[in-house]
């Protein structure tokens, strides 16, 4: 019975967290396998004119964050989670990195993969392109796919 309860109580918060765009996934195993990033953003259309903002919490440690085809902003350093993928669907799907923004890595999360996505770097208007919009440093960890 009481393994019942425990795993009823984790299904609530997974489904609950769902729910709730912006908020923090569930820890442990119960975290999802695959987020959509745009059901995660809290401003924008994913147009190039309104891309989609306020998605970068859906980067968790050992989640696939699956970019589906659009433009997403990126306008402050992001730093991927250990086993964290971010996938796309090829020239579709759009990073843009504006002016002292970069995609990067924590310290020592290894085992991140970036695939099928376009990174724009300077992507802002009146931006000036940024030194660089990717920025992987190994440090300690190893397994890096991009």
């Amino acid at each position: 019975m009481r393994g019942r309860k425990s795993a009823l109580a984790a299904a609530l918060a997974a489904l609950a967290w769902a729910a709730a765009p912006g908020a923090d996934p569930p820890p442990g195993p119960d975290a999802p396998s695959v987020i959509l990033v745009n059901d995660r953003a809290t401003r924008g259309t994913g147009t190039g004119e309104d891309p989609w903002t306020g998605w970068e919490g859906a980067l968790v440690p050992g989640a696939t964050a699956r970019f589906p085809a659009g433009t997403y902003a990126l306008a402050a350093p992001l730093l991927a989670p250990r086993g964290a993928t971010l996938s796309g669907e090829g020239e579709r799907s759009v990073i843009r990195v504006t002016a002292g923004a970069f995609l990067g890595n924590a310290p020592d999360a290894g085992g991140i993969a970036i695939e099928r996505l376009r990174i724009a770097c300077g992507g802002a208007a009146s931006g000036a392109a940024p030194a660089s919009c990717i920025q992987i440093t190994a440090g300690g960890a190893s397994g890096y796919r991009i």
